[in-house]
């Protein structure tokens, strides 16, 4: 007997799963058996509750708290995804981004015929890119994924930059503040294939002179994850300039593919969402 375990991606509609026997054709003698199937972590109990803290959003409905990571990261955690309407239209186009139109936005490198590039359906690996996209969750959705010139270019990286964001208000760095730390960039990531490269994301602040930008790396990403999508939600550094995001492809050495999906900041990043007293600059 062997095991198996085969994740399910985000499905938002009643789903079957079906198993699919095919026949070798060798002429030879052969049996399939099945035994023991179970779905693991599929239903999610949520503990209800009406005392959500001033980091949890409480859905309407159903009397439970989500983390305020959840909010207008273009998912519905709510039933009837009442998460996704707290004001997320007022968030710049380029900081809630699906990549459904265009690129919103942000900026690829095109240097060595390595670029990110919008995509439907199956990556430029048919066996290991994503076959469906996560905003639609299916094969006419778009994504980005990492484009690297073919042969062994091992080491190769492509950049996606966004465009310039104001630094995050003063609670973001008031320790004192139930609001400390809550800007976040949020995003989905899709990694797969033997050999696959690594994933990075760096804050670029505007430092003086102008444009002269302090990096500092937010997260990374070795190794396969899967045909799946997964969540990341990193916390934005203390910033008082001007800053910008940046994603960081790097090509590994085997058949493999980078996508990326659906990247957000949090309301928090631009006073959204967050109580009057709360201060947005630093008192004199």
């Amino acid at each position: 007997w062997e095991n198996q375990t085969q994740p399910i991606n985000v499905v938002t509609q009643p789903f079957r799963v079906i198993l699919e026997i095919i026949n070798p054709g060798s002429g030879y003698p052969s049996h399939v058996a099945i035994d023991n199937i179970r779905a693991i972590n599929c239903y999610h109990k949520r503990k209800t509750t009406t005392d959500c803290t001033p980091r949890q959003f409480q859905c309407d409905e159903d009397p439970v708290c989500v983390d305020a990571s959840q909010v207008c990261d273009i998912t519905e955690d709510c039933i009837d995804g009442e998460d996704e309407d707290q004001e997320c239209d007022k968030i710049p186009e380029s900081a809630f981004c699906t990549f459904e139109k265009d690129m919103c936005g942000w900026n690829t490198s095109t240097s060595e015929n390595s670029e990110w590039l919008r995509r439907s359906g199956m990556g430029p690996n048919a066996r290991t890119g994503p076959s469906i996209d996560h905003t639609l969750q299916n094969s006419t959705g778009t994504y980005l994924v990492a484009k690297f010139p073919p042969g062994r270019s091992f080491g190769l990286q492509t950049t996606l930059t966004s465009p310039r964001f104001m630094p995050p208000p003063y609670y973001h760095r008031n320790v004192h503040s139930a609001f400390y730390n809550s800007c976040q960039v949020r995003f989905f990531f899709h990694k797969f294939g033997n050999g696959v490269g690594e994933l990075r994301l760096y804050s670029l602040e505007s430092v003086q002179p102008p444009y002269n930008n302090k990096e500092v790396e937010l997260w990374r990403s070795y190794g396969n994850k899967g045909d799946t999508w997964w969540k990341a939600a990193v916390n934005l550094p203390n910033m008082t300039k001007s800053y910008q995001l940046q994603f960081v492809a790097r090509r590994g050495v085997g058949n493999s593919d980078i996508a990326i999906d659906d990247i957000t900041l949090s309301r928090e990043c631009f006073g959204i969402g967050v109580p009057e007293n709360e201060s947005i600059i630093p008192d004199e």
